[in-house]
């Protein structure tokens, strides 16, 4: 049987996976439909002019949400160690 604590880690785990996959899913399909069009229409970008130049506009922004879920992750990881640590000192 899994402690509390173990499962309360595991649950904290799957939601991170779970934003791992979807956040940047999500932001892809969000920011090739209306970012990227609209970057084309404002700053008419020859990239922006094509179906693949849009997907990679889109896929840059995916790329930037995946490192911002992994930068949660680490800093919430961070902060647990930290007050796991402070408790232990008392």
């Amino acid at each position: 049987a899994l402690l509390a604590k173990e499962r309360a880690a595991l649950v904290r785990l799957g939601w991170f996976t779970t934003a791992l996959v979807s956040a940047p899913w999500v932001t892809y399909r969000w920011t090739r439909r209306t970012v990227c069009v609209r970057a084309y229409e404002v700053y008419g970008t020859a990239m922006l002019a094509t179906e693949s130049g849009r997907a990679t506009c889109a896929g840059m922004f995916a790329i930037v949400t995946v490192n911002v879920v992994l930068l949660a992750y680490v800093a919430f990881a961070l902060s647990l160690d930290r007050g796991d640590s402070e408790k232990k000192e008392d």
